[in-house]
């Protein structure tokens, strides 16, 4: 695949996760197979290609499918809240590859989880809390900070804490991969057209 297409690869992985920030806070719940793609895709610290980084594109279908409504100017205002924790995220984001220390304990922590836990077990609630807690102990220290809006019913439940903050961490992660294949907010600002091609291309191969 070309680099515009790993970036929209990167991106939908990053909106893809922002989506499930939102159901969790709004709704309660998450989507697990979406959510086991992002939570899978923070292990891939050393994969081959981008589309091996959430183990194939068709699992990055709904993420693509936000963009394309995105670039198509189709949103509506769930759609916007959506976008605008993918934007905060490219902000932090931004500011952590400027810490090689703190990306070095990430990596750490994320190896010492991985050889304590199943990766693709994600109702497993003692695992998300590890991964809640390193997200904390990393991306959470760094403003902004994601201001996440939603039922207070759901977003006071230990769960749903963890699962909002792993979802972020795994939103970072497509942020970080998106800037590494050369994504940039000015081809967002100035490349809609021919970004929106490269998504229809992606869904319809």
């Amino acid at each position: 695949m070309s680099k515009e297409h790993d970036q929209i690869l990167a991106l939908a992985g990053l909106m893809q996760n922002s989506i499930q920030v939102q159901r969790i806070a709004r709704r309660g719940n998450w989507e697990e197979t979406t959510a086991s793609t992002g939570i899978y895709s923070l292990f891939q610290m050393d994969a081959d290609s981008v589309v091996a980084v959430y183990d194939g594109y068709r699992n990055l279908i709904p993420g693509l499918n936000q963009l394309k409504r995105l670039f198509m100017r189709k949103v509506e205002r769930a759609d916007m809240e959506i976008t605008r924790y993918a934007m905060t995220l490219t902000h932090l984001e931004n500011k952590l590859m400027k810490e090689q220390g703190m990306m070095e304990k990430i990596r750490d922590g994320l190896t010492a989880i991985s050889s304590e836990f199943d990766i693709h077990d994600i109702s497993n609630t003692s695992f998300l809390d590890r991964l809640s807690g390193l997200y904390v102990d990393t991306v959470g220290t760094i403003e902004p900070r994601v201001k996440v809006e939603g039922n207070q019913e759901y977003l006071t439940q230990t769960t749903n804490i963890s699962r909002v903050r792993t979802m972020l961490f795994c939103g970072i992660r497509s942020a970080v991969l998106w800037q590494q294949c050369g994504g940039s907010r000015w081809s967002l600002m100035f490349g809609k057209k021919r970004l929106l091609k490269t998504v229809e291309e992606i869904l319809e191969a």
